[in-house]
């Protein structure tokens, strides 16, 4: 082993390390409050079905890790932009930090990662609520159409209703209209807009850099930096990440009819 992979080696590995309270933090939630609903509600599930729901529970553990990398990946390149160049760039009255072709390739890499590990998670996710609401779904591809007609078929009681909830929470805030082109807090539309930049760099294309970046630091100093729709790209990947937590705390709970927050110290207790 060369020098340089073992640095490469152990900054991956400080990456997981330095991640894993906050991750599993959320992880500790979701599991906890997911195993209050099936102690409580397993009667309404045959042994098949159990078995499938902790199985795509457990994929969907897995792939919001992955995910949770990659947008660490992208806001540590951005954050040693930031520590290397700030405070010389004040002083010497830079107006301007610059992403290096170096750094272009770095984000690139890890936005391409995070764009695949999101989309999946999203199809995992859609498959666990299927189960869950008992749509009678399987196997095979997951897509918005499928998901939708997937909670269309449900009118069993006590589903039906939680169905009908999830199709408009999924109309509304995941393949929604977001009439606020940059917006970063949330969207409405991050599915969409996520299933079509994978699709995209899955099948067609690359991501073309643009740099139009209006993030901006002590004395006006704008980073320039890649972004998608004027968004930058980690500010991007944690604008989704943050979707994809809401998914957790509102609308699977919305299923388990728990609240989340009622829940943060247990999680807090066992990491």
């Amino acid at each position: 082993m060369f020098e340089w992979q073992k640095e490469i080696r152990d900054g991956m590995l400080l990456m997981v390390s330095q991640n894993r309270g906050y991750i599993e933090a959320t992880h500790n939630i979701l599991r906890y409050v997911h195993e209050i609903y099936i102690e409580n509600n397993s009667h309404l599930y045959t042994e098949s079905e159990l078995y499938w729901i902790t199985h795509y529970l457990d994929s969907v553990v897995y792939k919001y890790f992955l995910l949770r990398l990659a947008v660490e990946q992208l806001q540590s390149v951005r954050h040693g932009r930031i520590y290397e160049s700030l405070w010389p760039a004040i002083e010497n009255s830079v107006q301007t930090l610059d992403c290096s072709d170096d750094e272009q390739i770095l984000v690139s890499f890890a936005l391409e990662a995070f764009l695949f590990e999101a989309r999946s998670f999203l199809d995992i996710y859609m498959i666990l609520v299927c189960l869950l609401l008992k749509t009678g779904f399987t196997k095979g591809h997951m897509s918005k159409s499928t998901f939708f007609s997937e909670l269309d078929k449900v009118t069993i009681p006590p589903f039906a209703q939680k169905a009908d909830w999830m199709k408009q929470y999924f109309e509304k805030k995941v393949f929604g209209h977001e009439e606020n082109p940059g917006a970063t807090v949330s969207r409405n539309d991050w599915g969409t807009l996520l299933r079509s930049l994978r699709d995209r760099i899955a099948h067609r294309d690359i991501i073309t850099l643009s740099f139009d970046s209006q993030e901006r630091f002590t004395n006006d100093i704008r980073l320039d930096w890649p972004t998608l729709k004027g968004i930058t790209y980690h500010l991007f990947a944690e604008t989704i990440g943050n979707e994809v937590h809401a998914l957790f705390h509102q609308a699977l709970c919305h299923i388990y009819e728990l609240k989340w927050d009622d829940y943060q110290a247990v999680a807090q207790e066992a990491v």
